[in-house]
């Protein structure tokens, strides 16, 4: 035994099955370049041939026989699922779809599926992406809609399967939420405890003609408005303010328009909203009252904010399996929208 072989297995049960983990480790390369070694589809999608003998070399050495290989070979399924969004999406800088992210990932583990990302590229055309999917690497991918949606509209075409995470796209499965009954939960809650002057902050910069990429950004505000008209309120009275990533501008408008309850779109929204009315000494409840959604918890914020509580883990869970069923061909739901709740906090 070599070596880096004694490295790599050390520290387990002399009785344990080496892994693609191991072999990654032993070859120098990722754990899914071994998946993909393995499901023979190696040098269609670029990997060079001496990294598939180094990967096939390791796995000589550790004696690795992976489980899923003949049955892949069978069903011609690689057992690898894609994931799919703009790099800007998935960055940690995006707390929610960090927290999605995290919860496919762990769908995935679950159900014994390998992922493989994908995100476009500004030096190469959106048909370099296209083709990667396409090329028989996974057998499908999870999407997240937004405004620029070429990429989905060509996997249609291609009759590849794809399930939407958080927002419907056309005919296709999705996992979405209750987004309006959250929304018109918060509304009623804040009119409960006697409110009568709302508004609601879209994350919109106020100068943008270009719609917000998820449908959850319009129908989330809708609900604000009809929750607002069924209370018999003006919603030319309560409105929507576009205030981008201003949180300055935000409260500068909220006071102008002498709110005393603001739901904001999002937590990520909320956070810098409540730090501003903290540092101008404005206290909340007690002048403003103030909302998140989503129940995406901020460090560093000395508040907890009344919010939505998106079930986020669940909505991974689910459309890892959704995909997982429509690629086997089994029986599943289009549509799964998963019900959010209540959460009191110290801004209400």
């Amino acid at each position: 035994m070599s070596e880096q072989k004694k490295l790599v297995m050390s520290g387990s049960p002399k009785s344990r099955r080496p892994t693609s983990h191991d072999v990654a480790q032993l070859a120098g390369v990722s754990q899914p370049t071994v998946s993909l070694v393995f499901s023979g589809r190696a040098r269609d999608i670029g990997i060079s041939k001496a990294t598939e003998d180094r990967v096939m070399a390791a796995a000589r050495e550790l004696s690795y026989v992976p489980n899923k290989l003949m049955r892949s070979i069978r069903n011609h399924r690689t057992g690898i699922l894609g994931v799919y969004g703009p790099g800007q999406q998935w960055s940690m800088r995006h707390s929610y779809w960090a927290e999605v992210l995290t919860a496919i990932h762990e769908g995935a583990s679950q159900l014994e599926q390998e992922l493989l990302f994908f995100s476009p590229r500004k030096d190469k055309p959106i048909d370099d992406v296209v083709h990667r999917i396409l090329s028989g690497v996974v057998d499908g991918v999870i999407v997240q809609p937004g405004v620029e949606n070429t990429v989905l509209d060509r996997l249609i075409e291609a009759q590849f399967p794809v399930v939407t995470v958080g927002d419907p796209y056309r005919h296709l499965p999705c996992v979405t939420l209750e987004n309006a009954h959250g929304t018109k939960t918060l509304v009623q809650h804040l009119y409960q405890l006697g409110h009568r002057k709302f508004a609601y902050l879209r994350v919109e910069a106020p100068d943008s003609t270009e719609p917000f990429p998820n449908l959850a950004a319009e129908i989330r505000p809708k609900a604000f408005s009809d929750a607002i008209r069924e209370l018999g309120l003006s919603p030319e009275k309560n409105p929507q303010i576009h205030i981008g990533k201003d949180a300055e501008f935000a409260v500068n408008r909220v006071l102008e328009l002498g709110a005393d309850a603001v739901l904001c779109h999002h937590d990520e929204c909320a956070y810098p909203f409540v730090q501003e009315l903290k540092k101008r000494g404005i206290r909340m409840p007690e002048d403003i009252a103030v909302t998140g959604f989503d129940g995406i918890p901020i460090p560093f914020v000395p508040a907890f904010v009344t919010t939505i509580q998106s079930p986020i883990p669940e909505m991974g869970r689910r459309a890892v399996e959704k995909l997982k069923r429509l690629v086997e061909g089994t029986p599943f739901d289009m549509v799964t929208t998963l019900p959010v709740s209540f959460v009191k906090g110290d801004t209400t």
